[in-house]
């Protein structure tokens, strides 16, 4: 018999003709990715070669195909331990920030949304919010200042008491010769694309529960440089910096500092650049599109989850495989 193992969200199990010794040797630690290739030309077992619905993982009991019949299948959902942790999301009314509060309130979690400025686009998120719970809310602050900062704490210490998430997605793109950056286009995007990290980080910190966890939103060209882009590389570089030695500081709480580095993604409709450049980008990944912020959200999720509790200090890349 085959011990029970378990297969994650997206993997494909697929039994076949192999000694029995084999197939216990790949399936006898739980919580691993099992695939056991076909050799020697075996046929593969139907019953197996297929996918779990996604956010659901595969649980089996029985022998392969060689050994007699399957004897159970079935599924059951992943759970990532969210619902009800108190979530901070800043810039959390576009893009990125938008997704990743959006996902993070469907898989029950308390999201407070920070954002700089009141426009439509607040306005409907508080609607969407509103409608999948009663305990999300909005609140504006410039977060690369520190007295809105201050205030940003407050609010959570006055309403939750406590924060178990908070995502630095607060980040701005610029795309200047090196020769013409000039001190205040230097200062914007370190400003909102390290300062604000630590400004928030360091507010909360003594709202932070142990075993929270606190996820950067980087770039990939952090690890590849950018033409016309050297002060947003080099911010987003600090960025990993700044995750590297702070969970060397919080980890003695059981606290996970994690970044994840998106590649070019689709804020806006076709990303804000002319359609050959997208194209020209997208043909430098594996997979062959642009990233979606949903793609992006899908990671933070992943690292402030339970399934990544003993995940701190990396930089997870979500570029489609440039």
């Amino acid at each position: 018999m085959i011990p029970a193992g378990v297969l994650t969200s997206g993997a494909v199990l697929v039994m076949c003709r192999l000694p029995f010794s084999t197939v216990r040797a790949a399936t006898d630690r739980a919580g691993s990715v099992v695939t056991v290739p076909p050799r020697g030309g075996a046929q593969l077992e139907p019953a197996w070669n297929r996918r779990p619905p996604p956010g659901f993982e595969f649980r089996f009991s029985g022998p392969c195909q060689a050994h007699g019949q399957v004897e159970r299948e079935r599924w059951r959902p992943v759970e990532q331990g969210l619902r009800g942790k108190r979530v901070l999301v800043t810039g959390g009314t576009k893009g990125i920030g938008r997704a990743t509060a959006l996902a993070f309130a469907r898989a029950g979690a308390w999201v407070l949304a920070g954002h700089r400025t009141g426009d439509e686009a607040a306005e409907s998120l508080a609607r969407e919010l509103k409608a999948l719970g009663e305990h999300h809310r909005l609140v504006q602050a410039d977060v690369t200042r520190r007295a809105d900062v201050a205030a940003l704490a407050e609010t959570v210490r006055a309403d939750w008491g406590g924060l178990d998430v908070v995502v630095n997605n607060v980040g701005v793109d610029g795309g200047v010769p090196f020769g013409e950056i000039d001190d205040a286009e230097w200062d914007r995007l370190i400003d909102h694309n390290v300062t604000s990290a630590y400004l928030v980080t360091q507010a909360v910190l003594d709202l932070l529960t142990d075993g929270a966890s606190v996820v950067n939103v980087g770039s990939s060209v952090a690890l590849r440089g950018r033409v016309n882009g050297v002060h947003y590389t080099a911010s987003k570089a600090a960025l990993i910096g700044f995750t590297r030695g702070l969970c060397k500081e919080l980890g003695p709480r059981g606290i996970r500092v994690n970044t994840v580095a998106p590649g070019l993604t689709e804020t806006e409709p076709g990303a804000g650049l002319p359609p050959h450049a997208v194209e020209r980008i997208v043909g430098m990944t594996a997979l062959g599109r642009i990233c979606q912020p949903e793609d992006v959200a899908g990671a933070v999720l992943f690292l402030a989850g339970d399934t990544a509790k003993y995940i701190s200090g990396v930089t997870l890349n979500v570029d489609g495989g440039v």
